[in-house]
């Protein structure tokens, strides 16, 4: 077996000592162990809003869901169904565990480094017990996860052909499960072929914003709504009926409705996908917390991309999982209706976010 990484440690004359490999290995463990305890315990431990997504698709279960185009629930109930899973089974966290520390633990390693540095490992196991949460159950998103493991196996098979075979396994997700896939894919391919000829940060915010301004010609020109009327309308009806969930939605930054304002607060709520300042305001420990590990985590993230590109040293497989973490973030910003759900639904990536963190090497 390849040993992990060693976990650097600082020392008071301001260099850093290493553990070695075999206590390297015990710390990761130990975090597997915890994310464990967590997926047995959570509902016990946490609110009940936090399981809501849970319940509706057992009842979907129960009634016997089919695959359905469009119906996330329903479909996602399906492949459930067809797996036999049960929510109050006791397979279920255990086998989602597998699934979601094996994912998280197999990011270390992809990212093929031989040092972790211990802010590193607290954002690591902060991200670790996140995604527990919120995919160690009946979940939407632990389907995304299994397709993002899909994707790492096809990558490794069969090259950049993999990724093309894996987009056409992700259009069949699309039409049956969130449409939304159908803009991430195409806008995934261009920030690909767009990462490897830019070298400058600021080149990448211009072609963020151009990206955001082209998806939404396309909702308007296709669909007759402006960029966060989706957003809008889901939340007006939450706030109708009193939704709990409400208190984290997103609303407009800038009040008045029409194309130009949709898209200048489409760009707005990008950036606080970074820097989520809304949570701040929050009186909560809890969206504290949160608050510093998106903003600790994206800021690893675009620190690391801002390095590739001076550096013109990007690798296929990093140039590939970067351009589709800011395709999901680029697509997030037009329908996530609060922060909440914003980072419910980026937890399939946290191990590929993490891994484009580590990779020092640029070689993959």
């Amino acid at each position: 077996m390849i040993a992990p990484p060693r976990i650097a440690l600082p020392a008071r004359s301001g260099s850093s000592r290493t553990l070695g490999s075999h206590d390297s290995a015990v710390v990761l463990l130990l975090v597997s162990i915890m994310m464990l305890v967590l997926a047995l315990t959570k509902e016990k431990l946490l609110p009940a809003y936090f399981f809501t997504d849970s319940k509706v698709i057992q009842s979907f279960i129960i009634a016997g869901a089919n695959l359905t185009p469009g119906d996330s629930f329903q479909s996602t109930a399906a492949v459930f169904r067809f797996l036999g899973a049960e929510r109050d089974s006791i397979a279920l966290p255990l086998l989602t565990w597998i699934v979601v520390a094996g994912s998280m633990v197999g990011s270390i390693w992809g990212g093929r480094t031989s040092e972790i540095r211990l802010r590193e490992i607290l954002l690591f196991s902060m991200l670790s017990l996140m995604a527990t949460i919120y995919m160690s159950t009946l979940s939407k998103d632990i389907l995304v996860l299994g397709l993002l493991i899909i994707r790492k196996i096809a990558r490794w098979m069969f090259g950049r052909a993999g990724t093309y075979l894996w987009c056409i396994i992700m259009a069949a997700y699309a039409y049956y499960f969130r449409g939304y896939w159908f803009l991430i894919l195409a806008v995934y391919p261009f920030l690909i072929f767009v990462l490897s000829k830019i070298r400058r940060m600021w080149l990448m915010g211009l072609v963020v914003i151009g990206a955001i301004f082209v998806v939404t010609i396309v909702l308007y020109l296709k669909f007759g709504i402006t960029a966060d009327s989706f957003r809008n309308a889901v939340n007006e009806i939450r706030i109708d009926k009193g939704d709990v969930n409400a208190r984290t939605m997103i609303t407009p930054f800038m009040p008045g409705g029409g194309f130009l304002l949709g898209f200048i607060n489409v760009c707005l709520t990008f950036a606080t996908f970074i820097i989520p300042f809304p949570l701040l305001l929050k009186v909560s420990p809890y969206y504290w917390i949160i608050f510093l590990v998106i903003v600790s985590t994206q800021f690893a993230f675009w620190r690391k991309l801002r390095g590739d590109l001076h550096s013109n040293l990007f690798g296929k497989q990093t140039l590939d999982t970067s351009s589709l973490i800011i395709a999901v973030l680029i697509v997030q910003s037009f329908f996530e209706p609060d922060y909440g759900s914003y980072v419910r639904h980026l937890s399939p990536f946290y191990g590929l976010i993490f891994e484009c963190i580590l990779n020092r090497t640029n070689k993959t």
